[in-house]
């Protein structure tokens, strides 16, 4: 067969097989709205976001003498405070969630 042809023959087939994918796409119903798919995707975002500590949270179970010998030397870290935006915040200890993440900061009172 000339090349010519077999080349020509591959793009009809293409173009054959992406018209008949695309249609039996068109053709399968629906099984989620747009509501259920938000929800799911806020209750996936949400999971694991338990703030309160394991039973037995050992604050110190993540540090590593490398990053505190790094720490010694540089000292504490200064940074400008930005400008109030009258979001009110408090300091709280150490939080371990459910993911495995470790947050300690400042934290909005109101959540």
């Amino acid at each position: 067969m000339d090349i010519l042809k077999e080349r020509a023959l591959v793009k009809i087939q293409t173009a054959m097989k992406t018209y008949l994918a695309q249609k039996q796409c068109k053709q399968r119903p629906k099984t989620h709205d747009s509501n259920e798919k938000k929800e799911t995707k806020e209750q996936e975002m949400n999971e694991g976001q338990d703030f309160e500590p394991y039973e037995g949270f050992d604050d110190n179970v993540y540090d590593n003498p490398i990053v505190e010998s790094i720490s010694k030397k540089l000292g504490p870290f200064k940074f400008n405070s930005p400008e109030d935006n009258s979001v009110s915040r408090e300091q709280r200890e150490a939080v371990l969630f459910k993911n495995g993440a470790k947050y300690e900061g400042e934290w909005n009172p109101e959540t």
